[in-house]
């Protein structure tokens, strides 16, 4: 930001000297001293000041004095004093001379500001005027500086006249590289008049001459305006605007804050436009419902080291009626961006002292700020002044308030009047290092209210003997220029933070005083640590091809400055750039530049880039190709939008950097008609209900709210039953039926704005109807359908079906669809008399859903009796009887068979069937000795419902002999062997030649040991096949059978054991290297005899020729089995020793395997023994040869 910090408004009222007192509690810790000296010689010549300011007005690097000359207080009558501002001009260091020069003499002065407003390092005076003097030159003016401090050109601010301008702030609120200038009018305080406040945008630096534009006025309601205040509250780089006001009746305060790029609905992105409405507003007030009346004076200050500037302001005519008077410290709550620059009150920092009513402070004048005491952080000084009768002593005093730091509260100071005096009226107050010394030092200003004329006069307070604590800054010690960015780092501060320091920077076209093009101050650090950066782009009146020197200076907490940096150097050398300025573009369209048409030098940049200054860029969208094609399309419907957008051109150079110019894009308005944001849907809904949306859902307009969209909704079917109803105030619309009605009509609906803009869109709407019945009966043992499909309406609409058995036996029924939606239903058999409730749902997509339930009756039915078995034929003998049970012939899954009634029929006469009414045995005889064949015999079952049902029919005949039995021939008992099987030869002999049938039972023995059978064709044999490995005995009894007689045998079945030899099998091959450990087997891991335990088994073993084995040691243990093999060493062998391995059972049967041993070479390495002797051999004889071969032995080479 091009804006000053080196200036300071009003300041502490002091007469003689003044001593201040730090309390902790009640004991002082330090003292504070301050000398006072009159800024004017006599009193006489004493001025009405308002405010003092302080700053290098000369550059000749120590402070001046300003004193704004001309106010007479509140309660004053006319005429009010008309006085020019005075300069103080400090030469020698600390002595102050009266300098004034080319100021108008007909000023009422209430307030001003030191800030360059043209550029040329020097400091030009903002003064703004009360105009309750006729006689008054009633506008606001800015002072330029000739450059020596002493001689300045007036110039009026625009649209200024006949203001009661009680507030002026500067800064750059654009970023455009000049100071623009903000006014806060309030209008007389002793009548109803009221006004707005004015913004100023200066224009020299898109000019290079100074002009500012016609004021723009803010906020939008008339008031009282007390001051106003220019901060980056919210540290975005942007300054940001505290505007204070007073009601009325002159006795509550309100504050505004006015941030940029925001207004009061929140983040706008519109950065630099002049301010309109608060983004917050406050009441202050002490905590204990004692409101202020009006705020006279705002400081900035972080009290709280946490980075972000708090608020303390000073109120007039404050009389509280309890408590402890707080005094309203506002800290700053912008720590995450959520609600950035919001301010509240803070008792901690707000308690003026803990010593009761006698220090209480009635009025409040002016503030000011810095650190007396060198301790690091903040202190505060307030200016006393109450006017009317005489307050108590002290409670109108001038106070000193030190930061106690560890625990972020402020401690009174109570100060005395300058000359013993109760009565105090400061209004101007400001701190500076005015004498070099290294502490701060005070001016005051004080106007005249009803006082004597010696009262009304300016002080200089020499701070002596203060604790040095707070120790000078280290100035930066790394410097970098890149393009358009000037970088710095390393500076140091023994007491301040490094991320809490900030930095004056001057940018010279010479490396010496009196030639400064710019100087900012208070540059906050980017990044993290002790390091800064600004760009060039905020200053377009550097000129290209120039060559500009750049120097820092570390500011602490404490206001502390460190010494200058040295010198830099930074050269721009860009070619002119004439993008158009604006850049039009209509809405939804996008726009193409050819960048390089636009620059003097094409030849120069390499490439470009882009950078949105100010608006939102998430709603444009800036692309440039390697060929300068710059193409600039913004989001869809944002006609309105502005944006500013700096282009910048890289140069060949890279010792030159970016070449920037800012322009301004702005999309114009077209209107859009209104959009379906989503098709309306086709809507389905079952009869006799209703369905329903709304329209406002589905349709947008960029420009038109949807609540004034004009619909038109066209039914385009004829059908009366079909009904559309619509609500053209909520834009919903309901289709219903009527008179049961289904089937499917389109229906048409147009969406027109204000400007008969229009949309239309067309939808289906069917209404489905089911018809399903409510029972449905069954016969029992039948089943039925439904043909689900044909029971939809309209139908060809995908259905899926489903079924849930909601009560009943669901084991007892069975339901199926089909895959054309017939759904079969199929009671279980003779399940009559049982219901079932069935729901049946209907399912599928963009169609309403069915469920339908339905009760489903088994009715039932009469079953006649069943017969199971077929009646053979009979035959018995004359003079014999013959029996069948007949309720082993028939079932009836309705009656009992006790209630079954039989009948027999017979066409023979002379055969009779008696039945057995309880038992239902059937008992055939013959009358009178008759024999012979009776043809189609049956009987008859008929139940309790007279359902009759016949027999098959069969032949009965009647054999005139006597029947006699068989007579089976004796078996003999039969022996077999283990795991063998055998068949024996039945007979016997049947007097009547009667057809015999054989059968068998196991009277005693594991009969399920032995599989036995009785094969009859071509004679019969009874077969025996014993289980493998067993033996044991059984007995057993044969029985043979005529029709009616029959005769039996019993025998024995022996099974004698059979020893089984033991089977070896598995016995795996071993291969083992060379002189390997020996190895083992466990034999009894390969053995198997179903006869012999293992350790009954024995085992040997030979070597199977041609093999030797004589080297190789095998051995078995004869108790536990296992057999090892030892090698001999450093034997081996490419063929395999076999060896079979034979068990023997203890009845001497054997069993045996084979298996291979082999054993592989491996190399074994020579061996020297005995030692190799040592030779020992006089001179000049003969060496004894040593045969080597004597010393040397390997066991696989020779």
């Amino acid at each position: 930001m091009a804006q000053l910090s080196i200036v300071s408004n009003r300041s502490v009222w002091g007469w003689g000297f003044l001593v201040l007192i730090v309390l902790m509690g009640s004991c002082p810790v330090w003292a504070v001293t301050f000398s006072g000296t009159p800024l004017d010689p006599a009193p006489a010549t004493g001025k009405n000041s308002r405010t003092v300011l302080v700053g290098d007005l000369d550059n000749d690097g120590d402070p001046d004095i300003v004193t704004i000359n001309g106010y007479r207080g509140v309660d004053v009558g006319s005429p009010y004093p008309l006085e020019a501002p005075q300069i103080f001009i400090n030469d020698p260091v600390g002595t102050f001379t009266d300098n004034t020069t080319g100021f108008p003499s007909n000023i009422n002065g209430l307030d001003g500001t030191l800030v360059d407003v043209n550029n040329d390092g020097y400091l030009d005076l903002v003064v703004t005027t009360d105009a309750r003097n006729s006689s008054a030159d009633k506008k606001s003016y800015v002072f330029v500086n000739s450059g020596n401090g002493i001689n300045y050109t007036a110039m009026e601010l625009p649209s200024s006249d006949g203001k009661h301008s009680w507030g002026v702030a500067a800064g750059d609120w654009d970023r455009d590289g000049d100071v623009d200038i903000f006014v806060a009018n309030g209008g007389s305080l002793t009548s109803s008049t009221t006004e707005t406040c004015q913004f100023f945008a200066n224009n020299f630096a898109g000019s290079g001459s100074l002009s500012f534009a016609p004021p723009v006025t803010f906020p939008s309601t008339s008031s009282h305006y007390t001051d106003i205040l220019v901060a980056d509250l919210n540290r975005d780089g942007w300054l940001d605007v505290v505007l204070s006001r007073t009601n009325s009746a002159w006795d509550e305060s309100t504050v505004h804050i006015f941030l940029n790029g925001y207004d009061e609905t929140g983040f706008t992105g519109n950065y630099g436009d002049p301010p309109t409405t608060p983004v917050y507003s406050f009441i202050p007030d002490d905590g204990h419902g004692n409101t202020y009346r009006f705020v006279l004076d705002i400081a900035v200050a972080d009290v709280n080291a946490d980075g972000y500037p708090d608020l303390l302001f000073a109120i007039d005519r404050y009389v509280p009626s309890s408590g402890t008077t707080r005094f309203p410290v506002w800290l700053n709550q912008t720590t995450d961006a959520v609600e950035p620059g919001k301010f509240v009150q803070d008792a901690t920092f707000s308690t003026l002292d803990a010593t009761g009513a006698t220090q209480l402070i009635y009025s409040t004048r002016s503030l000011t700020v810095g650190d007396f005491d060198n301790d690091g952080d903040t202190d505060l000084v307030a200016g006393g002044g109450l006017s009317g009768a005489n307050p108590p002593a002290n409670q109108n005093a001038d106070r000193l308030y030190l930061n106690s730091g560890s625990q972020f509260s402020f401690d009174t100071i109570v100060g005395s009047t300058l000359d013993q005096h109760s009565y105090n009226h400061t209004h101007g107050i400001t701190t500076a290092d005015l004498n070099q010394d290294g502490d701060l030092d005070l001016v005051t200003g004080n106007p005249f209210v009803n006082t004597p004329s010696e009262y009304r006069r300016n002080y200089m307070f020499d701070q002596t003997n203060p604790p040095v604590t707070n120790t000078a800054p280290q100035p930066p010690t790394v410097f970098e220029s890149v393009g358009d960015t000037l970088f710095w780092g390393g500076a140091t501060d023994t007491e301040t933070d490094s991320v809490l320091l900030t930095y004056n920077l001057e940018i010279r076209r010479v490396d010496s005083p009196g030639d400064s093009v710019i100087y900012v101050s208070g540059v906050n650090p980017v990044g993290a640590g002790n390091q800064g950066q600004i760009n060039f782009y905020y200053a377009p009146y550097l000129r290209s091809g120039d060559t500009y020197y750049w120097r820092v200076q570390t500011v602490d907490t404490g206001f502390k400055t460190s010494v200058w940096s040295g010198w830099q150097i930074h050269s721009i050398n860009c070619p002119d750039l004439s993008i158009p300025d604006p850049l039009n573009i209509v809405e939804d369209d996008r726009l193409i530049l050819d960048l390089y048409q636009y620059v003097t030098d094409p030849d120069s940049i390499s490439s470009w880039s882009a950078d949105i200054v100010s608006g939102d860029p998430a709603l444009i969208d800036i692309f440039i190709n390697s060929s300068g094609i710059a193409i600039l399309t913004p989001n869809a419907n944002v006609g309105g939008e502005t944006w500013n957008v700096r282009f910048n051109g890289n140069h060949v150079n890279p010792s030159v950097g970016t070449c920037s110019q800012l322009v301004t894009v702005n999309v114009s308005e077209v209107n859009d008609p209104p959009e379906f944001t989503t098709p309306l849907p086709d809507v389905n809904f079952r009869t006799g209900e209703t369905a329903s949306f709304d329209l406002d859902a589905y349709i947008f307009d960029v420009e038109t709210d949807t609540s004034n969209i004009n619909w038109t909704v066209n039914q385009l079917c004829s059908d009366p039953d079909f009904q559309v109803d619509f609500n053209s105030s909520t834009h919903v619309v309901t289709f219903s039926t009527l008179n049961n009605w289904s089937g499917s009509c389109q229906v048409q609906f147009t969406a027109a704005d204000d400007s008969s803009a229009q949309v239309t869109q067309t939808i289906d709407v069917t209404a489905y109807r089911l018809t399903l019945p409510a029972v449905v009966d069954i016969p029992e043992d039948s089943n039925t359908t439904l043909d689900l499909a044909a029971a939809l309406s309209p139908s060809g609409a995908a259905y899926d079906w489903t079924y849930q058995v909601l009560s009943g036996n669901t084991s007892l029924i069975t339901i199926t669809i089909n895959g054309s939606d017939v759904a079969t239903l199929t009671p279980g058999p003779e399940v009559g008399g049982i219901s079932w409730q069935v729901e049946f749902t209907a399912t599928g997509t963009n169609v309403p859903t069915f469920t339908h339930t339905l009760t489903v009756n088994a009715l039932e039915v009469n079953d006649c009796p069943e017969f199971t078995q077929t009646i053979a034929d009979v035959n018995f003998y004359r003079g014999d009887t013959y029996e069948i049970d007949l309720d082993s012939l028939v079932t009836d899954v309705d009656h009992a068979k006790n209630e079954i009634n039989w009948t027999a029929y017979t066409p023979c006469d002379s055969l009779q069937i008696d039945i057995d009414n309880l038992t239902h045995i059937a008992t055939f005889s013959v009358l009178g000795g008759w024999s012979g064949v009776c043809d189609t015999v049956r009987f008859i079952a008929t139940d309790d419902s007279n359902c009759a049902v016949n027999s098959n029919i069969f032949t009965v005949t009647v054999t005139d002999t006597v029947n006699y039995p068989p007579v089976i021939t004796p078996i003999s008992d039969v022996d077999l062997l283990e795991d063998e099987d055998d068949c024996v030869s039945l007979h016997a002999s049947d007097p009547n030649d009667d057809p015999l049938t054989w059968s068998y039972q196991v009277l005693s023995g594991e009969a399920d040991s032995v599989n036995i059978s009785i094969v009859t064709d071509p004679t019969p044999v009874i077969c025996f096949d014993p289980h493998p490995n067993w033996f044991g005995t059984l007995e057993l009894e044969v029985t043979v059978c005529d029709s009616f007689l029959c005769d039996s045998d019993p025998f024995t079945l022996t099974v004698l054991p059979l020893n089984d030899p033991p089977v070896v099998q598995g016995i795996p091959d071993i291969t083992i290297p060379e002189d390997s450990t020996s190895q083992t087997l466990n034999l009894d891991d390969y053995v198997l005899d179903v006869d012999s335990p293992l350790p009954n088994i024995a085992w040997t073993y030979e070597v199977v020729p041609p093999s030797d084995g004589s080297q190789i040691a095998v051995s078995i243990d004869p108790v536990t089995h296992v057999v090892t093999f030892a090698p001999d060493p450093d034997w081996c062998d490419t063929d395999p020793i076999s060896y079979r391995f034979t068990a023997t059972d203890d009845s001497l049967d054997s069993g045996s395997d084979v298996i291979n041993f082999t054993v592989t070479c491996v190399n074994d390495a020579p061996v020297i023994d005995p030692p190799v002797p040592d030779a020992i051999f006089n001179e000049d004889t003969d060496f004894e040869y040593v045969d080597l071969d004597n010393y040397v032995h390997d066991v696989d080479h020779v």
